[in-house]
This record gives structure tokens, sequence and C-alpha cells, in this order.
């Protein structure tokens, strides 16, 4: 089992969840893209996805 991120249109983590990758399975409405996480990423929802920036996964800005 690995360890995905549902994001939606906006590159804004939804929610993670586990999927075997095999299973016949549709993601929630809202979400455009389901991206497996690597074993060490950090990343949860509030995240913001960015393909071509290291790290990947920006974590959601603090309110002041």
């Amino acid at each position: 089992m690995n360890k995905y991120a549902l994001i939606d249109s906006d590159a804004i983590v939804r929610s993670l969840c586990v999927w075997d990758g095999v299973t016949e399975w549709n993601p929630p409405p809202g979400v455009e893209h389901v991206i497996q996480l690597q074993p060490g990423e950090v990343c949860g929802p509030g995240f913001t996805y960015r393909p071509f920036a290291t790290p990947r996964w920006r974590p959601p800005e603090e309110e002041s």
C-alpha cells in the first residue's frame, strides 16, 4: 500500500489516502490529481503541490 495526495485544481492537497494502486477506485469530486508520495516526503491537507520544485510540497502558511 502506498500513500497518495489528493489535489484540487488550485494545486492544494485536500487529503491523503492509502491505495494499492491496482484496485478500482475513483477519487472524490473536486480532486484533479492523485500523486503518490515518496518515502519520507512530508505532505498533508492544505499543502501546495509544486511538481517542478524541491521540495514539491509546500506547507500551508501559518496565520498570524
